[in-house]
């Protein structure tokens, strides 16, 4: 554990928050689906995009560039994240111009 935060401490802490992010969106997107916890899932959405950047921290160490799963990834992971929130805002407009 401690040539953890002595070699490349940067790059190890990128991997762990980064290794995360799955967890995190699986919790997220349980508590989404239950409904009664709006504020704990709007705060692990945010927790989830601000734990996005690590990957890319960790894609400049290792000169690795991200593909076409990479994106796939991230944007399906913002569509379940995000799709409740598209529909409040898609049937709020039905029912103001309806």
């Amino acid at each position: 554990m401690g040539s953890f935060w002595t070699d490349a401490p940067i790059e190890h802490v990128s991997i762990a928050i980064s290794g995360g992010i799955n967890p995190v969106f699986v919790i997220a997107a349980v508590f989404q689906v239950i409904g009664k916890t709006l504020e704990l899932t709007r705060i692990l959405r945010n927790v989830i995009l601000l734990m996005f950047p690590f990957c890319w921290v960790e894609f400049l160490y290792t000169h690795v560039y991200p593909r076409e799963g990479y994106f796939l990834w991230v944007g399906a992971m913002l569509l379940v994240l995000f799709s409740s929130e598209l529909e409040n805002r898609r049937s709020a407009l039905e029912s103001v111009s309806g």
